[in-house]
């Protein structure tokens, strides 16, 4: 007979209730005998659904914590902090949620993100944000955070109030849509001048759009095509295409929790104009950490 009982584990920090047959090796066993199978080489195989290397019992895909490499590197390597900066780049959604006291319009939300890039002592800023394909290999990461393009959501101008929870807002991909591409437009306009200053300002996200100050005191923007990337879904893959596209020597810095970067980065340092230096400011609060 075919018993079956219900255990229950603990994967991820969550309850998983798996069935588990009592008289499988007996099975095993009558099977090897019917058939002639050599049994040890049966159990040299995995005898789950999905190779545990791979999945967890409830087949949710296993994974290393990514910081593991970050904090390996760390340790193999000296370094002095940068004497200077030339570029820094910047994981714009990573950004947007280390905002605190959000404004509750969006038009202040644009400028108190500005400010937050524009605090970094470098004459030029890429803020770089993910673009969203449908269908992509990114679907299943998306579902297991909850995001998804939910209601379609427009955003009519900087006077427009923001949702009351914008933190849940920012999981509706339709909603993140909108605010970047608002962004875009909000920081063409002479309103944000005082923020851009004598700096170089680049948004990337299906396009990549230069702002500056001319001499009249007015916003220009253009379209940058060679920055532009469109193909590139993630910002970890379009940082690096920015870093490796600086066409003069200089000291970058790259600002992001993601540490997928740095071993993008280290795969693509032959791509980096000699004399370039690059830095990885990972972490937030007290764990805030420069690394080369």
């Amino acid at each position: 007979m075919d018993y079956k009982k219900k255990k229950k584990v603990q994967v991820g920090g969550k309850i998983q209730e798996i069935k588990i047959q009592r008289d499988l090796f007996g099975r095993m066993l009558g099977i090897s005998m019917d058939f002639n199978v050599d049994i040890s080489k049966i159990l040299s195989y995995p005898i789950t659904s999905v190779p545990l290397s791979m999945c967890h019992l409830d087949d949710a895909i296993c994974k290393t914590d990514k910081s593991a490499l970050m904090k390996c590197l760390e340790k193999e390597v000296q370094h002095e902090q940068p004497h200077h900066i030339d570029v820094i780049i910047i994981d714009g959604f990573f950004l947007l949620h280390t905002m605190k006291n959000v404004p509750k319009t969006f038009g202040n939300i644009s400028k108190k993100l500005l400010q937050m890039a524009t605090q970094f002592q470098a004459s030029r800023i890429n803020v770089i944000f993910d673009q969203y394909f449908t269908p992509s290999i990114k679907d299943y990461e998306h579902s297991q955070r909850l995001e998804s393009a939910q209601l379609e959501y427009s955003i009519t101008g900087p006077e427009q109030i923001r949702p009351s929870d914008f933190a849940k807002e920012l999981i509706n991909l339709n909603f993140k849509e909108a605010l970047v591409n608002f962004f875009i437009s909000h920081w063409a306009t002479d309103e944000v001048m005082p923020f851009i200053g004598n700096k170089t300002i680049y948004i990337n996200f299906r396009k990549c759009h230069s702002f500056t100050v001319d001499n009249s005191n007015k916003v220009v923007s253009r379209i940058d095509e060679e920055l532009s990337c469109p193909a590139h879904e993630e910002a970890d893959t379009k940082i690096v295409y920015h870093a490796c596209n600086i066409n003069f020597p200089a000291e970058i810095v790259i600002r992001s929790a993601d540490t997928d970067i740095a071993a993008i980065m280290l795969g693509n340092m032959h791509h980096l104009k000699s004399d370039t230096v690059v830095w990885m400011l990972t972490g937030t609060g007290n764990n805030l950490r420069l690394s080369f």
